[in-house]
């Protein structure tokens, strides 16, 4: 994909540096090709979101990964609802495709599960329906999935939640230190770290928004970034 991938290429493989073409990241050139968002009016309608309510998006990950996450999020909305403004914050559930079950039958006043019958983002409304639940949003929060870098194209904040039990999920992850050495996601501990740096996000204070760019530009889209990476390796 990028200079990163090219020296592990090298140091790790032995592949010879005249053997190396960076083309960028195929997987991501759909969320690059002229999608727009569906009204927030008419996406909230479909999912029985209530209207001008703000709502920030958590990101599941896989069951490999993680497990059961539900937790985070039943925690995460108790947090939100100890604070005088962030219980007025939604919080819409996109889960992993692979690890949906999980929040079958969740139930939690001021949780949206979008969508109940999840789906790889592979087909057109599949892909539409992740990028209006990552629009629509004020931010994003997870613990460590691919979707926090199809966040960044999209331009959204992006919460890092950092729980001791992840720790070796999060270190072992290649594409996730490379995200958190780009210093393009913000960090938290603890759920009310998360409602802090939520309520911060909202007053307009986005400090890492050139960082994510930066990330984007040179990880996905070393190329340049109207330049399709699948064209580039054909």
């Amino acid at each position: 994909w990028n200079e990163i991938q090219a020296k592990e290429a090298i140091q790790n493989h032995r592949i010879a540096p005249e053997r190396i073409r960076i083309i960028g990241a195929p997987l991501f050139d759909s969320w690059f090709s002229g999608i727009s968002p569906t009204s927030d009016r008419d996406f909230r309608a479909s999912h029985g979101i209530p209207a001008d309510t703000p709502f920030v998006g958590y990101l599941g990950s896989s069951h490999d990964l993680v497990k059961d996450e539900s937790w985070v999020a039943r925690d995460l909305r108790r947090a939100l609802d100890q604070d005088r403004m962030g219980k007025e914050i939604l919080l819409v559930v996109r889960p992993h495709p692979a690890n949906a079950k999980i929040f079958e039958g969740f139930s939690m006043d001021g949780v949206y599960i979008v969508p109940r019958l999840t789906t790889l983002p592979s087909t057109a409304s599949a892909l539409q329906l992740s990028y209006d639940t990552m629009y629509h949003s004020c931010a994003l929060v997870g613990i460590n999935t691919s979707a926090m870098i199809e966040a960044l194209i999209v331009g959204k904040p992006v919460i890092a939640f950092l729980a001791p039990r992840y720790s070796r999920t999060q270190s072992d992850t290649q594409h996730f230190q490379q995200l958190l050495a780009a210093d393009a996601l913000e960090r938290v501990r603890t759920p009310l770290e998360f409602v802090e740096v939520l309520k911060r996000i909202l007053d307009g204070s986005d400090v890492r928004r050139e960082k994510r760019r930066q990330f984007v530009e040179r990880f996905i889209r070393p190329r340049g970034w109207r330049a399709s990476a699948g064209e580039a390796a054909a």
